[in-house]
């Protein structure tokens, strides 16, 4: 099997009104045809394809394939198994990158060896066209482990799957994939299960990927009553993640109070989420259950939180029996005014 530079996987469902832009990005692209590859891994899509058809026929180097519905996480391991990239880089099919901009980051990658090279995003809204920077390769920075590179602030352990290119030896040596049982937070674990195992590490102050903010997202089209229950059981498995990593990295030499502390609030941010959304959508025996599910993560009383404007509702949530008083008083409100809490 050939070897080429850099494997472009997508995700791809119902994205027919935003596919072309993303993949008229990734074709103006400052690397040799025939050096790279874009598989559009297409998720079950319930609507047109002839979009998506159209650029696999006019461009070899774009490659389709179609699942059954199995989320976004799957999606991304079937283009895993395809790719043949010394470097993989994951794309949503809503969002878009920097024209003539991967080929100067997977060189700089190639050339100085690194399992994984970080970059810049911007957030934009759909319909903005952003004026484009340059590519500022100086600033380049590298850790020699993904420890280290976790350790030292700024940096934290939840990038996103397009925040980064990855060394496909990495992934596939350690059989490093996507859990598919997660609509949500799937990338967070699968960074932080990559980042472990990672050797040298590279950061470029250079904005690549574009996100964005899109309202027909999955997670902004789920509705507040249906995104509460996948949030809740998301984030139950995502705290039991975080919970074995950070016992894991108690007495790690090369991981630094500063990563600790940041998985700490994470935690606490996901307990605080899973109580006030219980509040609001859940019956009392629910809300019952979800304080006795936290207690037994060791989540609950919540210790810390990321955000200090809501230490106070967060004293309030640890007392017990005044919690579940409130959450009384909010169950018996109109829905109207209930899910506004």
């Amino acid at each position: 099997m050939k070897t080429i530079k850099l494997s472009i996987i997508i995700p791809y469902y119902n994205a027919d009104l935003w596919i072309g832009r993303c993949l008229d990005s990734l074709i103006d692209q400052d690397i040799d045809k025939d050096d790279y590859e874009i598989i559009v891994v297409d998720d079950g899509s319930t609507n047109d394809i002839t979009i998506l058809k159209a650029y696999t026929e006019r461009y070899h180097f774009i490659k389709y394939v179609w699942q059954k519905n199995a989320m976004q996480g799957a999606a991304r391991n079937k283009g895993l198994e395809m790719a043949k990239g010394e470097y993989v880089f994951f794309c949503d099919s809503d969002d878009y990158v920097v024209r003539k901009r991967l080929g100067c980051i997977v060189s700089l990658a190639i050339h100085n060896n690194l399992d994984m090279l970080m970059y810049e995003k911007l957030d934009v809204k759909p319909d903005e066209t952003p004026e484009e920077d340059l590519c500022n390769l100086s600033s380049l920075k590298i850790w020699e482990s993904g420890k280290a590179f976790i350790s030292t602030p700024p940096n934290r352990v939840n990038y996103t799957p397009w925040r980064y290119i990855t060394k496909r030896e990495l992934l596939m040596k350690h059989h490093l994939r996507f859990p598919t049982d997660m609509l949500m937070f799937e990338d967070a674990v699968f960074f932080l299960n990559m980042i472990k195992l990672a050797g040298k590490v590279g950061a470029v102050n250079a904005i690549v990927y574009y996100y964005v903010k899109n309202p027909s997202s999955i997670v902004n089209s789920m509705g507040k009553k249906k995104r509460h229950k996948f949030y809740i059981d998301n984030m139950f498995v995502f705290n039991a993640f975080l919970k074995k990593n950070l016992q894991e990295f108690e007495n790690d030499p090369e991981i630094s109070d500063h990563t600790r502390n940041y998985i700490a609030n994470q935690m606490g941010n996901n307990a605080f989420v899973i109580l006030h959304n219980t509040a609001r959508y859940g019956s009392m025996k629910r809300n019952k259950e979800v304080l006795k599910r936290l207690k037994s993560q060791n989540s609950y009383p919540i210790k810390q939180i990321s955000n200090s404007k809501y230490n106070f509702l967060k004293k309030i949530m640890n007392i017990k029996p005044l919690w579940l008083c409130i959450c009384t008083a909010i169950n018996i409100l109109p829905k109207s005014i209930r899910y506004r809490f």
